[in-house]
């Protein structure tokens, strides 16, 4: 499992380096311009593309193949692939959690910052636990879409809540109490995790 984890952290560092320059810029942005509700999204939902990122990469190099003769089951593969996503929205998340905190800072507003990460994080992980079972049910094409039409609701709802205080991620989490939001993340990401697992276990491989 670590082995698979830090393939995949080294794949990405090597072949989506224009990747984490985007990323570096919208959070310079992010730091530098006041009112950055609309950047905070991409920080903290895009990062978790990039396990669907890996796939699509794995199927065009005909990684399935190889790994079949490797010492690993099939749930740890996908396995692997739902560690590396939450790597990367956590790396995400305190990107995110940054840029309030350098806002509310500016401000002089108060913000607490365990639940501004939690709320990034909870952002971030929609992405992965919608896509990776669709990526492994319908490949990677359609997931695309599915990634395309997800974010640009994340930037709906940051327009819309564009004037909300420093540390308030999306506007509709200041109605939900906290542990509900990771009662709600614990579901969702596990019953993705459970899906993904079962149907990959049933799966042909070519």
């Amino acid at each position: 499992m670590k082995g698979l984890i830090t393939k995949d952290i080294y794949v990405t560092m090597s072949a989506f380096r224009s990747f984490f320059v985007f990323l570096l810029v919208f959070f310079v942005v992010g730091v530098a311009v006041p009112g950055t509700a609309f950047y905070v999204p991409y920080l903290a939902a895009i990062p978790g593309s990039l396990a669907s990122s890996m796939i699509a990469l794995e199927e065009r190099e005909n990684w399935n193949s190889f790994a079949g003769t490797l010492p690993v089951s099939r749930r740890e593969l996908v396995s692997a692939k739902y560690l590396f996503a939450m790597i990367m929205v956590s790396a995400g998340a305190f990107l995110a959690t940054l840029v309030n905190v350098v806002q509310a800072l500016r401000t002089g507003a108060a913000i607490n910052v365990i639940p501004v990460f939690v709320q990034c994080f909870a952002l971030g992980l929609v992405l992965p636990s919608v896509n990776l079972p669709i990526n492994y049910v319908f490949g990677t094409v359609k997931t695309r879409y599915v990634s395309m039409f997800l974010i640009i609701i994340m930037i709906v709802l940051a327009v819309n809540n564009s004037d909300s205080q420093a540390g308030n991620v999306i506007a509709v989490f200041d109605t939900v109490p906290f542990w509900a939001i990771c009662l709600g993340l614990a579901v969702l990401f596990a019953a993705s995790w459970l899906f993904s697992c079962w149907f990959v276990e049933r799966k042909d491989i070519d």
